[in-house]
């Protein structure tokens, strides 16, 4: 069943038998012409803002039925619990909790576990890095993640405003660099500045957006932002 989970329309995927995942950008190409089929698997695309059975995971062709189904929402749990020894990381002690609480906590996110499932069959690296500037190598398939360091939001003018991002939504950021790079082409200058790059604007605007929505986190109009400190990596009240 595939559903389309934001106005920008980000769509998921989960094939009987195999793990959620997004599509790629010839999938999407395909499904934008409203249905079709693919080997095992067959489609209708839903308005994106009007699937009333979201929450149902039956509608997933759940290999796990016995398990927490998908959830939107910020509600319900994820099909399997993911642990840090999935990836590859540098992560010890107290960084090595918050990164289990954050993939926990992204997995709530039927798009964000999709991320998770590609990153966990891609042997990506997690590097930890308490200065408060996550990025990412798509060369290496490495991110740079600080488990402590939310993001404090500005408007479309780079003014602050009273609204925040934890710092798991930064850690599923950069790893959404690393699934763009593999299945998407288009990088470079954007032609609205405030969205820096073409593959910035296309994270934040279809995956991140929607992973906050899920969390019920606040979602970003640009890609401005500065990070600050925060007690553990979910927590986003404000320096």
């Amino acid at each position: 069943m595939i559903a389309a989970r934001s106005r920008q329309i980000a769509f998921v995927v989960q094939e009987k038998g195999k793990p959620m995942r997004l599509l790629t950008q010839s999938e999407i190409d395909i499904v934008a012409g409203g249905g079709g089929s693919s080997n095992d698997w067959t489609w209708t695309v839903t308005a994106p803002h009007d699937w009333p059975d979201y929450d149902d995971p039956s509608n997933y062709n759940d290999p796990n039925p016995d398990g927490a189904g998908p959830s939107g929402g910020g509600g319900g749990g994820a099909q399997d619990h993911y642990n840090a020894s999935d990836f590859r990381t540098t992560a010890t002690g107290a960084d090595l909790v918050e990164l289990e609480r954050a993939i926990d906590y992204i997995a709530l996110s039927p798009t964000g576990r999709a991320i998770l499932d590609w990153a966990k069959s891609n042997n990506i690296t997690i590097k930890i890095d308490h200065g408060n500037r996550d990025s990412n190598r798509l060369d290496t398939k490495e991110i740079t993640w600080d488990p402590f360091g939310a993001l404090h939001l500005k408007d479309d003018t780079g003014k602050y405003i009273d609204k925040y991002q934890s710092a798991a939504l930064g850690l599923i950021h950069e790893i959404a660099h690393l699934y763009y790079a593999a299945n998407f082409s288009g990088f470079g200058p954007s032609p609205d500045p405030k969205w820096h790059t073409v593959d910035e604007q296309y994270i934040i605007q279809h995956w991140e957006s929607d992973i906050a929505k899920d969390l019920g986190e606040p979602s970003r109009t640009n890609h401005f932002g500065d990070s600050y400190d925060e007690p553990d990596s979910v927590t986003a009240d404000g320096p």
